[in-house]
């Protein structure tokens, strides 16, 4: 029966032990974090941060006097000092620069945060940064490129819509409102028919009321900005007409309201504002995508 007991004991034991070894492993496994490429690293003055590469580091600089970095092999050690946090940004944000022996390169940009939850971060090989810049790259290059070819579509197509407003010798025309895989477009025209030179400050657009409906009616108006401007040129000589397509991502007017332009003169006191009602927002004129 002793031994019995004590085998027990040793079995319990023998698992009490693989528990917790389990329950550090876990432990150690969450205060170690994966830092991606590009993302922001925030570093304490009261905490030290870790960073763990693959390689022993071979060059390392950091762009501000606020930041001191030290090495050990493959781990950077990093800390904020804790003073010029009244400068601002001068004093919270900055870069690390790290070389590793092998020639790996890495960037990582540097703010400062007093309570950091996390303290040490395990830093990616050079394949996984690579294909990270590589992948945002892609996007980027994407979307300017479906940008630019709704662009194309828009300003090719034929007009369905013709509105026009005149004042300060400033007039304004809408010659076509479409719609394309959710992008509504607007295409403007201004013509200064001034001799003076018309240099555009800002061309504002706005959802509002069309009319007030009552005296103690709360209404907010929506600022609508654009996406894109295609062949966006704020200077317009004297007599000359510059078209501008405003690109924006799909909205529509609530009952009652109107899509108002304001453009206005940059160091003048001219401007000029149209108006499109809430019907023809919605029935642009559709455009099929060009191959």
């Amino acid at each position: 029966m002793k031994y019995v007991l004590i085998t027990l004991g040793l079995l319990f034991s023998c698992f009490g032990y693989a528990q917790r070894s389990m329950n550090l492993k876990k432990k150690h496994n969450n205060i170690i974090k994966a830092l991606k490429n590009q993302d922001n690293l925030y570093v304490s003055d009261v905490n030290t941060t870790h960073l763990i590469f693959n390689e022993n580091i071979k060059y390392i600089d950091i762009g501000s006097p606020y930041f001191i970095a030290d090495t050990i092999q493959p781990i950077v050690k990093l800390k904020h000092i804790g003073e010029g946090l009244d400068l601002g940004e001068i004093s919270t944000r900055s870069n690390l620069t790290v070389i590793t022996n092998g020639g790996t390169f890495y960037s990582i940009p540097l703010r400062y945060m007093r309570d950091t939850n996390i303290h040490s971060y395990r830093i990616g090989d050079s394949k996984e940064n690579i294909n990270s810049i590589k992948s945002s790259y892609t996007q980027k290059q994407e979307k300017t490129n479906k940008i630019d070819k709704l662009c194309a579509d828009f300003n090719s197509a034929k007009s369905n819509i013709i509105l026009t407003k005149e004042r300060d010798n400033l007039r304004l025309k809408i010659s076509g409102i479409f719609y394309q895989e959710d992008h509504i477009a607007i295409r403007l025209d201004i013509k200064n028919e001034a001799t003076i030179d018309f240099d555009v400050d800002n061309i504002l657009i706005r959802l509002k009321l069309n009319k007030k409906i009552t005296s103690d009616y709360i209404y907010q108006e929506r600022i609508i900005s654009p996406i894109k401007i295609c062949d966006k040129n704020y200077l317009i000589k004297g007599g000359d007409v510059e078209r501008m397509t405003l690109i924006f991502d799909k909205f529509t007017p609530n009952d009652n309201e109107k899509l108002f332009i304001d453009v206005f003169e940059k160091n003048g006191g001219r401007s000029s504002t149209i108006a499109i009602p809430r019907k023809k927002l919605l029935t642009p004129k559709v455009v099929l995508a060009t191959n």
